[in-house]
């Protein structure tokens, strides 16, 4: 056989850890498949290191625990199996009343561990569904996303133009198919309904490159275009709309204004690129921009690709940056400074979600290690009591092995009780999450409770039966041969010193998750003093999109002027005004455009690009947006009239950084090449993309002289807006029934939104920190108090004697505090080395940051004093006399 090349620091480790766990295997199945097991092992941890530290950790684990269990069950198949059987079966039975003798206690454990415990499953079903998992597509590790970089560093990504991608879609050799897609909104309409539908336009190969199919008719073909061509439907739409219908396949459809034929189903799991899509049009991009050359710079889809058989994603990201290259050269006036990058899909998919699944499931671990810790000082105050009765079967003849085997399947008993217990509260925790999704966490309706979800909570009961258990029993050994020797009851020095360390970890972990949950809330509250330049009280906001058919520009601006005159007459509207682009929501047709002075002679791919705004007059007072110079958008502009905008103060200090910029003259590449706009005014910056983006340049555009079929319409009310969404529904209904407005939603539920992982994390932490500290408060008081009750006789003697309360006090109270500063030390350090970690979770806030550091530790250290300090007076009034009479 040739030797294995030399292994790494890991494998060996690992081969060493598998030699040991190895062992409980009987020595003669050792000699006769040892060798061989080691093997196999050594060659699938190779196989899983190449896959990645996921793939290593789940062999491990696996590996363990079948090792563990086998070897048992191998050691009870011997020829003593039944007698082995029947002991065990009697010492399981008497470890059980044991614990039922004592419901209080055990109940505590039990309760407490669960509790850990079923969050902590909880948390991992979540990773593993969410970030571990492979997408639900066949070889969905070949699945990438496609990108274009610009920007002076390359830092700015974006999804491609619709000529950039069609040219990689020809060109590139490395990937087996691409597609592109891009979200829209269409009012379908059919046998008389209507309803506004979240759509997808997609390329024809959009479900081939996935590698899914319809449980119901067919997928696109090669060649089918938009126009008179196929639409698939959503389960969720079929089921809802067409009742299931089989029959459905081959019937018309009119989707804003055109007619698509229904070719197929999907299947109720399929949700690409996310839930709220329940239709996917077919879209050939080169019969749509076959007139239309300057998209090459309209940077707006998203694109997918699958690597061909044998293309690894750096073969495939070196091909697509070269073609970049190629295309940067062959039209600069679009691709001037812009290259190209793959991501693989999964990476994409789970990106926003993956911070705060992992600051969670680290403050969930967190507090069950500060539980196991308190229910492993709970066992040590039982270690006096019951070493009388452990001194007492030793000396009737109970071997020590059998005795710490009685008190560890006590133990067992109790871990397991917790692990049940944590297991069903998992799967109700789970349950209840996908009950309630609300599309803030990525495929959450993939996850599930399955076996590796309860060999994951076996294998944490069982680690957190050795934490909890080790040292108790470690103990009440120790303390019976001290008992037997002395002839009473005793506790022993180390005990003492254990509880101690238990307490210095659980003020180390409580301080990491107090510092946790002060960065985080002081981050909400910074995040809640950033200026979002508009007043979002009482607004309500609703989408109303137009078929492409209902009539000219001018029919367009009409229907929007004569829809605001009725709003407007609504009771409770204060003003009215509509946008392209509305902020924070994620139903918008977001765009920029290349802006120059007036004059310059800047090219299209050399200017800066402005955000165009496209809005209605009676907007900006809508949306509460402060007017710092001039005046806001006129009303009822005519087509003819030269061309105005409303600057926000970034592009204005850009444009006019000496002022006066109302009344001056600027040009955009828009529409018909570059044009002349004249500034009506500016505004202050709004924070359209959120308040942890920095303002951008934005320009606001007259509806009436770029009018838009579909807008986002904003009213401001005197009244709660939600109370309005009826109301304002059926104005827009009764205006024109066909034309249902949509997304109903108030500004300030956007913006609360928009701040939604913020307050989740620092509501989370703020909970684990409280809990954290009542826990290591807990553990406090009760190591004060043990260690009052245990030093009872010395302090007794120590007063009568003369000595001061204030000696006493210190010499009671120097064990913890001795354990406080080292775990308010480690705690510290915990938080600087992971802290990086977090650091792109918090605004304007650093890990670093020492006032919060100290702060945290203050609040620790005096929540840990009170705990110690009504135990510790209590030793200063111990009577002398009475002490030394109960000794």
């Amino acid at each position: 056989m040739p030797e294995r090349p030399q292994r790494g620091a890991r494998a060996r480790a690992a081969d060493r850890w598998f030699s040991l766990i190895l062992r409980v295997y009987p020595e003669s199945f050792r000699r006769a498949y040892g060798r061989d097991a080691r093997e196999l092992f050594s060659d699938q941890w190779d196989e899983a290191s190449r896959r990645g530290v996921v793939a290593s950790a789940r062999l491990l684990l696996a590996a363990t625990v079948s090792t563990l269990t086998h070897g048992v069950f191998e050691r009870l198949n011997r020829a003593r199996s039944r007698e082995v059987v029947s002991e065990t079966a009697a010492l399981i039975r008497l470890a059980t009343r044991r614990i039922v003798r004592t419901p209080l206690l055990s109940g505590t454990i039990v309760v407490t561990l669960g509790l850990g415990i079923g969050a902590d499953t909880a948390l991992y079903s979540l990773l593993r569904s969410v970030l571990v998992r492979p997408l639900p597509y066949p070889e969905a590790d070949r699945l990438v996303q496609l990108w274009e970089l610009g920007g002076t560093g390359r830092e700015e990504r974006t999804g491609p133009s619709p000529w950039n991608f069609i040219d990689w879609s020809e060109s590139l050799r490395g990937f087996a198919s691409t597609a592109a897609w891009y979200l829209t909104s269409a009012t379908f309409r059919m046998d008389g309904w209507a309803e506004e539908v979240r759509a997808a336009q997609v390329t024809p190969d959009f479900f081939r490159t996935l590698g899914v199919e319809p449980i119901l008719g067919r997928a696109f073909r090669p060649g089918e275009v938009d126009r008179y061509g196929p639409v698939v439907l959503s389960h969720a739409l079929w089921s809802r709309r067409f009742g299931a219908d089989p029959g459905v396949l081959g019937r018309t459809v009119v989707a804003s204004g055109r007619t698509y034929t229904v070719v197929g189903v999907m299947p109720p799991a399929f949700a690409f690129p996310d839930r709220s899509v329940e239709a996917w049009i077919a879209w050939d991009l080169r019969s749509v921009y076959s007139d239309r050359p300057e998209y090459r710079g309209a940077r707006f889809l998203q694109a997918v690709g699958r690597l061909a058989p044998g293309s690894t994603l750096a073969d495939a990201n070196a091909e697509l940056g070269g073609l970049a290259a190629e295309l940067e050269r062959a039209f600069p006036a679009f691709n001037r400074g812009w290259g190209a990058q793959l991501t693989p899909l999964h990476e994409e998919v789970v990106r926003e979600a993956r911070g705060t699944l992992w600051v969670a499931f680290g403050a969930v671990s967190f507090i069950l290690l500060i539980a196991c810790a308190n229910v492993a000082n709970l066992l040590l105050a039982r270690v006096p009591a019951r070493s009388g009765e452990v001194a007492l079967r030793a000396a009737l003849g109970a071997s020590r092995r059998r005795i710490a085997f009685e008190v560890g399947l006590e133990h067992a008993a109790l871990g397991l009780a917790a692990g049940v217990l944590g297991f069903a509260l998992a799967t109700g925790l789970v349950h209840a999450l996908v009950a309630i999704d609300a599309g803030r966490i990525p495929r959450l309706a993939e996850v599930s409770v399955d076996g590796a979800v309860l060999a994951f909570t076996v294998a944490v009961a069982f680690v957190t039966t050795l934490l909890f258990g080790a040292a108790p029993l470690s103990q009440l050994m120790r303390a019976s041969g001290d008992t037997a020797r002395s002839g009473r009851s005793v506790g022993t020095r180390g005990q003492g010193a254990l509880r101690t360390v238990f307490v210095g970890a659980q003020l180390a972990i409580a301080l990491v998750l107090l510092v946790g949950a002060a960065l985080f809330t002081v981050s909400l509250q910074r995040i809640g003093r950033v200026d979002p330049g508009l007043d979002p009280t009482g607004v309500a906001t609703f989408r109303v999109s137009l078929d492409p058919v209902d009539g000219t520009p001018s029919e367009i601006v009409r229907y929007y002027r004569q829809l605001e005159d009725e709003l407007r007459a609504v009771p409770g509207v204060l003003a009215v005004g509509a946008s392209q682009a509305l902020p924070l929501s994620s139903v918008t047709n977001d765009f920029q455009r290349p802006y120059r002075p007036s004059g310059s002679s800047l090219q299209p791919a050399d200017a800066p690009a402005v955000n165009i705004r496209v809005v209605t007059a009676g907007y900006m007072e809508a949306m509460g947006m402060r007017l710092l110079d001039g005046q806001g958008i006129p009303s009822s502009l005519a087509p003819q009239e030269p061309l105005v905008a409303v600057l926000n103060r970034t592009l204005a200090e850009r444009l006019f950084p000496d002022g006066g910029a109302v009344g001056s003259v600027f040009e955009i590449d828009f529409r018909e090449g570059w044009q002349p706009y004249r500034v009506a005014g500016v505004v202050a910056n709004v924070r359209h993309y959120g308040p942890r983006r920095l303002p951008v340049p934005e320009v606001f555009l007259a509806h009436d002289q770029v009018p838009y079929l579909a807008m986002t319409v904003a009213v401001r009310t005197s009244r709660d807006p939600q109370e309005m969404f009826e109301a304002l529904e059926a104005t827009v209904r009764a205006h024109r029934p066909l034309q249902p407005p949509h997304h109903f939603a108030t500004m300030e539920a956007l913006l609360a939104d928009a701040t939604a992982e913020e307050r989740f994390l620092s509501l989370l932490l703020a909970v684990f920190g409280a809990v954290g500290l009542l826990l290591a408060g807990t553990g406090v008081y009760a190591v004060i108090a043990y260690s009052v009750g245990r030093r009872r006789r010395e302090i007794g003697v120590r007063i009568a004697l003369g000595a001061a309360a204030g000696d006493v006090l210190r010499s009671v109270l120097s064990d913890v505090a001795r354990a406080a500063l080292a775990g308010v030390s480690i705690g510290v350090l915990t938080v600087l080395v992971v802290g990086r970690a977090v650091d792109r979770l918090l605004f304007e806030v650093s890990t670093t940051d020492p006032v919060m550091l100290a702060a945290a530790t203050a609040l620790l250290l005096v929540s840990a004093g009170a705990a110690a300090f009504v135990p510790a007076r209590r030793a200063t009034r111990v009577e002398p006399g009475e002490a030394l009479r109960t000794e």
